[in-house]
């Protein structure tokens, strides 16, 4: 046995000396051969060991949510054949993996006991991604099953994304900004039954992350010095606007940025001590067509405190530059006023570090669930110690900012008024007096941002109207708006940067009350109101009559509908995406698709409704849920409809329905009908019902 020892040690001595000796960049072969093949990927297992033994310990080793692949054996022979050429080829050169086109088919049950096909590929630049043919990063692309959809998440792990300070740092920049938030979820991975450990379950950039982050689709790209890498395309889009940035100038495109996100995204570099997620091929952008933005995204964030730590970051300024360096375009923000820049940074150091005071962030409902299952908490606590001596560095060269609020500005429309270009208002109090006509013209955009908006009063009737060629449209964002007896005509969906705005009035993130108005003849667009992202709407008393398209898109939204009068819709009256709803004592007469269409996991209450001459009454889709009780139906084709859309979200679900008449249903085979006695009402069970619907046999074509 010594004799073997012995003889092993001289063997691989001998190698390491051929190599050093017959290869210019033999030192650098043995380095990736012994650090990062062997002595990282042995650091990894033995994490994975550690939190093996830590789950035993506690009787939590049958909890832990896994997610089973399995492939055949000849794919899998073919998936450690790639592993092991592209590990060859980064010893021999010190070349990255540029990505694959390989994709190997698989089987998944995952972590809820959903199965679903789908194709696995390689993917991942850096060692830690594929040094390890038994703990490797993959990336699934899914085949269109229930609670799948065609959805893709790569698999990685913790060392990839800093053992869970990513998914800190979402989680504070989703908080502090609005932005869109990467969730991680911990898992064990056995692929064909061999035990690759622990990984973080993390969404691809795609529209499935965008939807559940609440925000429409758009656009998602790397920019780089003057060209960009689309990552994902809208399925309305045949080619990206901005595909070819040599057509903006700079201003332009440097004007589309979402400034604040700039401010909070850098702020968390600054105190990370790292520009890792600033880089180019890290910082993904995401286009927010609702409001003409583009947004960053944050990801591969990385920690240090060796930065701060040597004398040349001892001004704000040397700090500053030192972080955004690597990125041009936010260099570019940066010089074209360096005062109003480091202005904006410091009150976003002072709005981020308070997340730290007291270890407040760690008490994030989202965090505390993620840390039951994170598999290197202590690694997590190191970086964490880091992140808290940096922000004490750095607190002395931010801290002078002192964080002003400032007094809105009052403005009075008191007479008739033609906007006959486009306006915007920001931070203002506005009041359109009651009994008063405002015209809009010219296609021209009204736009009110972080406003309180006063239309009309209780006394007389007060309007906002067009013409027939060359009418406008209202925008509202992050404002509060109150509406009263107000008559809207022939409003039109404006056009900016030929993105298109598909609502003649838009609420974005706003609190909004309207009552006893009247909508009317907008002259195209997909719906005349669109709220989206708000979380405080009520709409009463109002008429909408003769609509082109939808009456009211409420895009995740919490919307309450009282005592409303709906007639001649030129599609859905009501149009409920990932939304929580209150629907009472409205009336729906003659609506050509859908009178309320739920959808895209919502929530909502209708009761005591009228609907009248209309295709179809309540249609729910796409993991959403009713309660529907007391409502009146007369010449309607069919009252009620359940169906599957995108199967990402799953069946919807009935809480309850009351209805004192038979109904007729038309419904998948595979969704169970709870709370519904079938006996009483006339049942269709149709194996695909979005086959029968817009305009094939019911409803209205969307198109």
């Amino acid at each position: 046995m010594k004799k073997l020892f012995t003889l092993t040690i001289l063997v691989t001595i001998t190698c390491f000396f051929i190599v050093f000796s017959f290869f210019t960049n033999g030192s650098q072969i043995i380095k990736r051969i012994v650090f990062d093949k062997y002595t990282l990927s042995l650091s990894s297992s033995l994490k994975d060991f550690k939190y093996d033994v830590d789950l035993f310990i506690n009787q939590k080793t049958k909890e832990y949510p896994v997610i089973r692949i399995v492939s055949s054996k000849k794919n899998y022979i073919r998936v450690q054949n790639q592993l092991e050429s592209i590990f060859k080829n980064y010893v021999f050169s010190g070349e990255q993996f540029k990505g694959t086109k390989i994709d190997y088919p698989v089987n998944v049950l995952n972590e809820n006991n959903n199965s679903s096909k789908a194709d696995l590929k390689l993917f991942g630049m850096n060692p830690d991604h594929y040094r390890d043919p038994n703990s490797h990063s993959f990336r699934l692309k899914y085949k269109k099953s229930i609670f799948f959809g065609k959805r893709q998440e790569n698999f990685l792990k913790p060392v990839t994304r800093t053992y869970g300070i990513d998914y800190m740092w979402n989680v504070l920049f989703n908080d502090l900004s609005g932005g869109i938030k990467i969730d991680y979820k911990p898992i064990k991975i056995l692929y064909n039954n061999i035990d690759y450990g622990y990984y973080y379950k993390e969404p691809f950039f795609d529209k499935y992350i965008i939807e559940l982050n609440e925000f429409r689709d758009g656009e998602i790209f790397e920019i780089y010095n003057d060209s960009v890498k689309i990552n994902h395309l809208p399925d309305s889009k045949d080619f990206s606007e901005f595909k070819s940035l040599s057509s903006y100038n700079k201003n332009e495109i440097l004007s589309l940025i979402d400034i604040d996100m700039v401010y909070d995204l850098v702020t968390i570099s600054i105190i990370s001590g790292s520009s890792h997620c600033l880089r180019n091929i890290n910082l993904h952008w995401y286009h927010n067509p609702v409001i003409n933005k583009l947004q960053p995204t944050l990801r591969e964030i990385g920690v240090s405190s060796e930065v701060y730590i040597n004398k040349d970051s001892t001004t704000i300024k040397k700090i500053t530059e030192n972080i955004t360096n690597d990125n041009s375009l936010i260099n570019l923000l940066y010089s074209n006023d360096k005062q109003i820049f480091i202005s904006g940074l410091k009150k976003s150091f002072s709005k981020v570090s308070n997340y730290f005071n007291n270890d407040k962030i760690l008490d994030n409902n989202e965090l505390k669930i993620f840390f039951k299952t994170n598999p290197t908490n202590d690694k997590f606590s190191e970086y964490y110690n880091s992140i808290q001596k940096n922000i004490s560095y750095l607190t002395p060269f931010f801290k002078d900012q002192t964080l002003r609020i400032e007094e809105k500005e009052t403005i009075y429309f008191k007479k008739d008024f033609k906007f006959m270009r486009d306006t915007l208002f920001i931070n203002k109090n506005i009041f359109f007096d009651e009994g008063y006509n405002f015209e809009i013209s010219n296609n021209s955009l009204i736009e009110f941002e972080n406003c309180n908006v006063t239309i009309g009063g209780d006394k007389e009737l007060t309007s906002f109207f067009g013409n027939q060629k060359t009418s406008g449209s209202l925008f509202f964002s992050g404002s509060k708006v109150n509406i009263t007896k107000t008559f809207f005509l022939n409003i039109q969906p404006p056009f900016i940067q030929n993105e298109k705005i598909p609502s003649s009035i838009t609420f974005y993130e706003c609190s909004v009350n309207i009552k006893e108005s009247h909508f009317e003849n907008n002259l195209f667009g997909d719906d005349y109101l669109n709220f989206f992202r708000c979380k405080d709407v009520l709409v009463q008393k109002s008429i909408f009559k003769n609509i082109f398209s939808d009456a009211i898109d409420s895009d995740f939204s919490n919307i309450d509908l009282y005592n409303n009068f709906f007639e001649n819709i030129g599609n859905d009256a009501i149009d409920l995406s990932g939304s929580t709803s209150n629907i009472y004592k409205n009336s729906f007469t003659t609506v050509s698709d859908k009178c309320i269409s739920v959808g895209e996991n919502s929530s909502c209450i209708i009761e005591n409704n009228i609907f009248k001459n209309s295709e179809l009454s309540i249609v729910v889709k796409d993991g959403s849920s009713i309660e529907s009780r007391l409502n009146s139906f007369d010449k309607i084709k069919i009252e009620y409809v359940f169906f599957v859309k995108k199967p990402y979200y799953g069946p919807p679900k009935i809480n309850e329905i009351e209805e004192n008449n038979p109904l007729t249903i038309l419904s998948e085979k595979n969704i169970v009908l709870d709370n519904l006695n079938l006996d009483c009402h006339n049942v269709r069970l149709e194996n695909k019902v979005e086959s029968l619907l817009y305009g094939r046999q019911y409803g209205k074509s969307s198109k």
